[in-house]
């Protein structure tokens, strides 16, 4: 087990460097700091994961658009913060992680912060700044809830399980990736934005994923609009079921215009206004 002090109060990656540490665990959380500059690489290969304590902060910078710092390695579980400090930068982190409430997230404008590994988000807070994007590139569970304040997007690309309560407050939330997105929402999802598509112009409101709706009474998805009367536009696949008798609501929220597939089953209330156009509804 490499004991936190291996990384001195805080360890600093310039210049294409790569450090492996390989083991099992660190001895308590990291609550220092960790450093990557452009080009450089962390492997945190422990099998038991690590953690970024509350006080903990892994800084992500760079000064060349080509030179993107990568952490990468075994989970992470984030009680800290991770800061892309450097304006229209990108950066990756090639691991698992796992946001606790105390995670912080703050992205620099213009810049980008890929996360490409399973994500499970307990909670969490975070500034995005202008025009940058935190990418959720790959699958992501959700269960609590994550509050970005800026003008940033958070943009969830591969397919999300929601288990648990969770509260999305974001300035724009791209919800259906490239298009294919698809939603298992087993307990409430609500989503509070000014765009769910910022990236549809001249139509910024439309969803093109999936949406599967279905489990105990409190599954529902609630999108509200922060514009008033905002209308977001379901064009993909929204599939939504209940047990039969009482009716059960499964979907609440803004006006939404449903030009795509709705599937429903059982007895289904919806507590938002909707408008039903020429596609196929079963």
């Amino acid at each position: 087990r490499p004991p936190r002090s291996t990384l001195f109060p805080y360890t600093t990656l310039f210049r294409s460097a790569h450090l492996t540490i390989n083991g099992t665990a660190l001895t308590d959380p990291f609550d220092d700091l960790l450093w990557i500059g452009g080009n450089n690489t962390v492997r945190m290969n422990l099998s038991s994961g690590w953690t970024l304590g509350s006080l903990g902060l892994l800084r992500l910078s760079s000064f060349h658009p080509d030179r993107i710092p990568t952490l990468e390695g075994s989970t992470l579980t984030v009680n800290g913060r991770i800061a892309l400090e450097s304006a229209s930068r990108d950066a990756e982190i090639d691991c698992p992680l796992i946001l606790q409430p105390t995670a912080q997230i703050e992205l620099a404008q213009g810049s980008r912060l890929y996360c490409m590994d399973p994500i499970t988000v307990q909670g969490g807070s975070g500034t995005l700044a202008s025009d940058s994007r935190l990418n959720f590139s790959g699958p992501s569970q959700w269960n609590g809830n994550l509050s970005l304040d800026g003008t940033g997007t958070l943009f969830v690309h591969g397919n999300a399980l929601v288990l648990g309560p969770s509260v999305i407050n974001a300035h724009a939330a791209k919800l259906d990736g490239s298009g294919a997105t698809v939603w298992n929402i087993q307990d409430s999802l609500t989503v509070n934005t000014q765009s769910i598509d910022p990236l549809n112009l001249p139509t910024p409101d439309v969803f093109n994923g999936t949406f599967n709706v279905s489990g105990p009474q409190s599954a529902k998805l609630t999108i509200n609009l922060q514009n008033p009367g905002g209308i977001w536009t379901m064009f993909g696949v929204m599939n939504l079921a209940a047990p039969f008798g009482d009716a059960t609501s499964r979907l609440a929220g803004s006006l939404v215009a449903i030009q795509g597939n709705l599937n429903v089953s059982g007895s289904v209330r919806c507590d938002a206004g909707y408008g039903l156009y020429p596609r196929p509804v079963t």
